[in-house]
């Protein structure tokens, strides 16, 4: 990636407010919610509300006012990887061909074209050579779709399409040179051993809790479900997955009945909009803070 993409990678302050959404179960939540909940990672009101606004303006959240007050969405373009982790995970089939996308925008543009390549790749697409970047399935075509449009993002120089491989060897080889299974292979084995010592850790606390899952979401973002057929013996994906259920039932366990706690205390919290089929997954149903 280059120096300017990097530079709309989601920070860590960004995926902090992103996980409130995760923690609370919820698809819609208020500010002042977001402001109670980050106070505990040594977040300031006046820092989340900043926060806030600049992710709407990069296009990361939508907002609707809400009475006196402003409620938050994530936009589509992170809906994906958001679902990813909460351990659900869709393994592609091949069908013979890759949805691609053909970048030709010039140098003079280039942070038209980072910012291009920084969704596609968010929407699953990986470069397979310089300015052609492939997926693995139409979803992936489609989330492009929603995401370049939701970002109002010039169409110019970007061309969708379909790419034929001559052979499965070949396809096989693109799926190495775009996806990288050994390296992700390897990258899950660190994680895994960070994940199981923060599950023995009787102290764990939020801190350290959300520094585990922030190299989670890291590592879901660059690791994806790759069709067995062209990846011999792959298993970083499912293992990844199991990693994400893991964390998930820690943060349930040892910290979200204190936080519902609090939240109930807010005015506010009557308009968060929960996330039923999450709350159908967990066995139980949302706490009616009206």
């Amino acid at each position: 990636m280059t120096a300017r993409e990097i530079r709309y990678r989601m920070t860590r302050a960004e995926f902090d407010v992103v996980s409130v959404f995760g923690g609370l179960l919820a698809t819609e939540v208020p500010g002042p919610v977001f402001v109670a909940v980050l106070a505990h990672r040594g977040y300031s009101a006046s820092s989340v509300r900043n926060q806030l606004s600049r992710m709407v303006v990069r296009g990361v959240l939508v907002s609707r006012r809400c009475g006196r007050h402003t409620n938050y969405r994530r936009a589509a373009q992170i809906n994906h990887q958001y679902e990813r982790l909460s351990g659900t995970l869709d393994v592609p089939e091949y069908t013979g061909s890759f949805p691609a996308l053909i970048v030709t925008i010039p140098e003079s543009d280039r942070s038209h074209r980072d910012r291009v390549v920084y969704l596609a790749r968010l929407c699953g697409y990986r470069p397979v050579r310089a300015g052609v970047l492939i997926a693995l399935d139409t979803p992936a075509a489609d989330r492009l779709r929603v995401a370049l449009a939701e970002a109002r993002v010039d169409h110019d120089g970007v061309d969708a399409c379909t790419l034929v491989p001559a052979s499965d060897e070949q396809a096989r080889a693109w799926v190495r040179r775009a996806f990288e299974p050994a390296a992700a292979g390897a990258a899950v084995d660190a994680l895994a051993a960070r994940v199981a010592a923060m599950v023995a850790d009787p102290d764990l606390d939020q801190a350290r809790y959300f520094d585990v899952f922030h190299a989670l979401s890291a590592q879901t973002s660059r690791t994806r479900p790759l069709p067995r057929s062209l990846a011999p013996g792959y298993d970083a994906d499912t293992r990844l997955a199991d990693l994400a259920s893991r964390v998930v039932d820690v943060w349930l366990e040892r910290f979200a009945p204190a936080m519902f706690d609090e939240v109930a205390g807010l005015p506010e919290a009557a308009s968060i909009e929960w996330d039923q089929a999450r709350w159908a997954a967990v066995g139980t149903a949302p706490p009616d803070l009206r």
